[in-house]
């Protein structure tokens, strides 16, 4: 069955059979995204619209029912199910919601781990020699890492300054000289990513 044209004063899409709604009264496709935007349909129900959706070319309808699958996409893949959300929404739409999963649980736990302060890590420290006929203490890094409770002393902008030129390279994967010798920003990417910031 082929879809009626809509007219170009609507602007929207109809159901086969369907005629223009008269002013005041709700379109089938008005209803569905009503109720999308409302939550009021289930999995079953919100799989079984994209399918619809799918099948009739209904651009409006699968983008509404695409941004409610988005919403809880965590909710449809523990219970659709990975393959079938493929065969609906496609390859493509699946591997972007399945990245913005993975971003969301990479941020949860970093919001977890910066909530809470874990005990002090034993704080044996050796020393190092900063060229200028000074010596600084050396913690291990899990004692400088974010979410421990550092060292009395340790300036908490600072902490790569207390760890041992072997750790250093470790984590921050670059000597000191030509650490500082980046811009700020990039300092602050690799402290970043290092649990140093």
């Amino acid at each position: 069955m082929s879809l009626p044209p809509s007219s170009e004063q609507d602007g929207g899409e109809h159901l086969p059979g369907q005629e223009q709604a008269p002013r005041g009264v709700q379109t089938l496709l008005e209803l569905c995204v009503r109720d999308l935007k409302r939550l009021y349909l289930g999995k079953v129900e919100t799989l079984q619209l994209l399918d619809l959706a799918n099948e009739l070319d209904l651009r409006d309808l699968r983008e509404e029912t695409l941004g409610a699958i988005r919403f809880s996409y965590d909710f449809f893949r523990d219970a659709a199910g990975e393959d079938l959300l493929r065969e609906l929404c496609g390859e493509r739409e699946v591997a972007g919601m399945e990245t913005a999963r993975t971003e969301r649980e990479r941020s949860r736990r970093y919001l977890r781990q910066q909530g809470t302060v874990l005990e002090p890590v034993a704080t044996e420290y050796t020393t190092r020699s900063t060229g200028e006929e000074e010596t600084l203490a050396c913690y291990p890094y899990e004692a400088l890492i974010a979410g421990v409770q550092w060292p009395k002393g340790v300036d908490p902008a600072r902490r790569e300054d207390w760890l041992s030129d072997q750790d250093f390279e470790k984590h921050l994967k670059m000597t000191r000289e030509a650490f500082k010798a980046l811009p700020f920003f990039k300092r602050q990417a690799r402290k970043k990513d290092a649990r140093l910031w």
